[in-house]
């Protein structure tokens, strides 16, 4: 009697079970389902985006270099409050597409001067770095080649360039180190900012994820930087970390192996 208790008992627990390994298996693909989805809409919705964005830069180009006739102060000062508005959604549009490229896509492998990246990063951002009177540095080891992807790489300096420049104060300061050794490349990004809250550490490298998610927020930008940042460094086996001070600054190290 016991044996065909414990049977029967047994068989019922199999049975729910399997009705809950069911249940979940459903579950995990209708979440699949739903995550390519809302990939191919962010890919659709980016470049639908993208085509009219890139002829408002265009034309924002021109009336910048006077092409299509001389601007009073006041509309100079206007068409540049536009072009920098602009380019901000340029920048969250290539976010939104290379995020989704990096996250489908397997990273290539060829020889790259990581020096010479940071280097282009450090002249693309002086401007916004002058802007924003912030003092932008680097201290770049003379020649780092890594086997790497040149574009994976731009992003990853770029994103955390920025953030320590938009994340700043006035008067503050950005550094930039590259440096090397046998085993691994490091690149420290410090600034003297805002910093982070130490229960908001683990977070900021969640995709669209915000520190301030009020519409009031003075930051632009939709929390896709550093999910990038994050990405890249897991496809070529690296790390990013964050050390950060509320109220004084944060410093992002990424670190790749050579190998």
């Amino acid at each position: 009697v016991e044996t065909t208790i414990l049977r029967e008992y047994n068989d019922k627990l199999v049975e729910r079970l399997e009705r809950q390994v069911a249940n979940l298996s459903a579950a995990n693909a209708e979440l699949q389902e739903l995550d390519r989805l809302k990939s191919n809409f962010l890919a659709t919705l980016s470049h639908e985006i993208r085509t009219p964005l890139t002829s408002i830069l265009g034309y924002l180009e021109l009336f910048e270099r006077n092409t299509l006739g001389q601007l009073s102060d006041v509309q100079n000062q206007a068409i540049k409050v536009i072009a920098r508005n602009s380019r901000a959604l340029s920048r969250i549009l290539n976010n939104l597409l290379y995020l989704q490229e990096v996250r489908s896509n397997p990273v290539r492998r060829v020889p790259v001067a990581l020096s010479d990246l940071v280097r282009v990063t450090i002249g693309d951002l002086q401007a916004a770095a002058q802007e924003a009177d912030v003092d932008l540095h680097a201290m770049i080891a003379p020649s780092v080649m890594i086997p790497g992807d040149a574009i994976a790489l731009s992003q990853v300096i770029h994103n955390l360039t920025d953030n320590a420049i938009k994340f700043n104060k006035r008067g503050g300061s950005v550094r930039l180190a590259l440096t090397e050794d046998s085993s691994r490349i490091m690149l420290r990004v410090e600034d003297t900012g805002i910093g982070i809250a130490p229960e908001m550490l683990e977070k900021v490298f969640v995709p669209f994820f915000q520190i301030d998610d009020s519409l009031a927020r003075p930051y632009t930008g939709a929390g896709l930087g550093l999910a990038i940042v994050k990405y890249v460094a897991d496809a070529f086996g690296g790390q990013i970390t964050v050390r950060s001070v509320l109220g004084t600054g944060s410093t992002f190290t990424f670190v790749l192996p050579r190998e």
